[in-house]
């Protein structure tokens, strides 16, 4: 019996039990991935159908063999609980699946639905006000009849962001007739934090709140509008004196009913956006009332309570939101002095003053107002929850907006030893690739902490790791060192491992494209500061495992460094964010782009053989055909980007550098071809006004 194997729920003592456990346990949601290697990426523009749940039904149970992975739910179900995006650049080399996670499957909304948006598209630009207030078209409502709901938050949803070194030459260079590359970057012994949690859910496994609201849509809109009146005429002809929540438990199967036709009450005292109550050991004891969102509420007045800022006090009249309308619920709130005031007294330690996360480097999964997130380190930073939603500043696309901060790829917290022992430990023998999330686990906050000690490289261990089957294949371990302490701060990435900011991925989300230069005096002296890590260069060398046979980089003492007092020494990546002015030869060194070669053994949506598409049409009727029209704009892509590489290297490394959108990359691309292209139409015609 494999020690790392736990079952599910308890270890069986009956016969039903055993034979309960004995079954596979799987979350039965699609897990699409984009392929990027062959230019799937979420950002090309594709008709509407293309994100239908009706044609996709991504929470189906049936399987097809060999379904690419954007399309056909994989046997294990889901596994890491988002969207993941498979590249050919550095992770193809650095981490052992070749993919990161760019969005969650599974969030909340409003009124504490769990809701499945891993067929939304990646980009929510639409800026109708019924838009900003409705989970978005491809959302799907998760029911306890999927299989494996019990799952979701009893089970990690978690990747891992290896900051490590090739073992050997592993990459092969596009266009490079054979020439190989390993990976290394500056001053490891810099780097303490390298094995990185890589997810959206806090701690891991919590789903992350939203404060819109699901909308069944329905082919006859006027249903949900009759709906909406008889909700109205309900409260209206309600017993006087009669309060909210008596009204809506009086009246819950036809609210429930309500909500089936297309008209969702807009919760109030009910929702679960409201603030947290914390103890001195960061044990979650339990919520306040749902507070007031701009847009879903009308506030009708503030009056004095113990109840924190915002908080619903009274419900005068409620509301609903169909796919045509809303209606505000009319509400009076909490003014919030009084539970001010005992702030002090709530907890033993006093509350330190908050320290903000510095959004002129990256914190691609980050809201770009400053101050509107902060770094928890005491209890009282975990009152406010997180709430994440899409951000029209960030191009619309996913991200925390406020609330304490939740990103391990920069911060280091308090529970990321437990969760990479329990990935070591707590997997479950029922689903070899699901972990079980330790009960304590489940009823407290974990907060930024200092890091102690260092990671290191052990070179023999990674194939060890691969060859068990672990979850975690890497070079990388824990060395632990008490003299070696690293305050709380900013953890920078080497610019290989910001994969989101590369200009293939996501450089919508560079800081220098959507944070704004003006900082608020209340913040700006609060900022996070980038680490100090005091790891001198022999300490660290003397902990690393492997030769210079298995690894070229492993005995070479110029590959480390000792600690300056300019961060940008220290981590000399960082100029691709703070400095206004590189070199070309400095950028070289720093960033030099990897574009893999192509893998011509792995086919194209488009070049699929009849028997599966004959397969998605039996199951998926209309799907084929939305994702064949895709998979011509995939070509151009990957073409577009393969080429680029291979004939303008010098072009697609300023790209890589600058973090240059790729619609700008494609509109130059036209341009060189026709420099007509780019002039007025009165340039083009020979006008004399140009």
């Amino acid at each position: 019996m494999k020690t790392y194997l736990t079952d599910w729920p308890k270890k069986p003592d009956t016969k039903n039990e055993q034979a309960s456990n004995a079954e596979t346990l799987r979350i039965a949601a699609l897990e699409p991935e984009w392929n990027l290697a062959q230019g799937w990426h979420p950002d090309v523009e594709v008709d509407n159908s293309f994100y239908d749940p009706q044609l996709r039904r991504p929470l189906a149970e049936r399987q097809v063999a060999h379904m690419p992975r954007l399309v056909g739910p994989a046997p294990e179900g889901a596994v890491t609980g988002h969207v993941m995006l498979k590249d050919s650049g550095y992770t193809a080399i650095t981490q052992p699946d070749k993919n990161a996670p760019i969005l969650p499957l599974f969030v909340r909304d409003l009124a504490g639905r769990v809701i499945y948006i891993g067929t939304t598209r990646h980009k929510q630009t639409t800026k109708d006000g019924l838009a900003e207030v409705r989970m978005p078209f491809g959302s799907v409502l998760v029911t306890e009849e999927m299989a494996g709901y019990n799952l979701l938050e009893r089970v990690f949803f978690s990747c891992f962001r290896f900051v490590e070194m090739s073992d050997k030459y592993v990459g092969r260079v596009a266009g490079g007739s054979g020439l190989s590359l390993n990976v290394t970057y500056f001053a490891p012994n810099l780097y303490p934090y390298k094995l990185r949690m890589d997810t959206f859910y806090q701690d891991g496994w919590r789903l992350p709140q939203t404060e819109r609201l699901f909308v069944h849509t329905t082919n006859d809109p006027a249903l949900a509008e009759r709906a909406a009146a008889a909700l109205i005429k309900l409260w209206e002809e309600k017993p006087e004196g009669q309060t909210y929540e008596a009204f809506a438990e009086a009246h819950e199967t036809q609210i429930a009913d309500f909500f089936k036709r297309g008209c969702t009450l807009i919760p109030t005292v009910e929702g679960y956006n409201g603030i947290n109550k914390v103890d001195d050991n960061f044990t979650h004891t339990g919520f306040w009332p749902g507070r007031a969102v701009v847009g879903l509420h009308d506030i009708v007045a503030h009056e004095p309570s113990d109840a924190p800022q915002g908080t619903i006090l009274k419900v005068l009249e409620p509301g609903f939101v169909t796919e045509k309308n809303l209606h505000p619920a009319r509400v009076v709130v909490s003014d919030g002095m009084k539970y001010k005031a005992e702030e002090g007294g709530r907890y033993t330690k006093p509350c330190p003053t908050k320290v903000f996360p510095n959004l002129r480097l990256p914190h691609q999964r980050l809201s770009v107002k400053w101050g509107a997130a902060w770094l928890p380190q005491h209890p009282a930073d975990f009152e406010d929850p997180a709430i994440w939603g899409w951000e029209e500043a960030s191009n619309g696309r996913f991200v925390q907006l406020r609330g304490p901060v939740w990103d391990p790829l920069h911060y280091y917290y308090a529970c990321t030893p437990t969760v990479i022992e329990s990935f070591r430990k707590n997997r479950l023998r029922q689903n070899v690739n699901l972990v079980k999330i330790p009960e304590e686990m489940l009823t407290r906050f974990y907060p930024v902490v200092e890091f102690q000690g260092f990671d290191s490289f052990n070179i023999p261990k990674k194939k060890q790791e691969a060859y068990a089957a672990s979850l975690l294949p890497t070079t990388l371990f824990h060395h632990k060192d008490a003299s070696c302490l690293c305050g709380v701060g900013y953890h920078p990435l080497p610019i290989p491992f910001d994969y989101e900011l590369d200009s293939w991925w996501f450089p919508d989300l560079a800081p220098k494209r959507r944070v704004s230069d003006i900082i608020p005096l209340n913040v700006e002296k609060k900022l996070a500061n980038i680490i100090r890590p005091n790891i001198p260069p022999d300490r660290f060398g003397a902990t690393i495992i492997g030769d210079k046979e298995a690894a070229p980089w492993a005995t070479d003492p110029l590959l480390l460094a000792s600690l300056r007092d300019d961060p940008l020494e220290n981590y000399p990546y960082l100029k691709r964010y703070l400095a206004p002015e590189v070199s070309d030869e400095e950028i070289l060194y720093l960033a030099l782009p990897f574009l893999n070669e192509r893998e011509d053994n792995t086919p194209q949506l488009s070049q699929l053989p009849t028997a599966i598409i004959r397969h998605m049409e039996a199951n998926w009727p209309g799907l084929y055909q939305a994702f064949f029209a895709a998979s011509r704009k995939a070509q151009q892509v990957e073409a577009f980007r393969y080429t680029m590489y291979t004939e303008d290297f010098s072009g697609y490394m300023a790209a890589f550098w600058n973090m240059t959108l790729l619609e700008e990359l494609f509109d130059r691309a036209e341009e060189a071809k026709d420099p007509k292209a780019s002039l007025p139409n009165a340039a083009v015609i020979g006008s004399a006004e140009f």
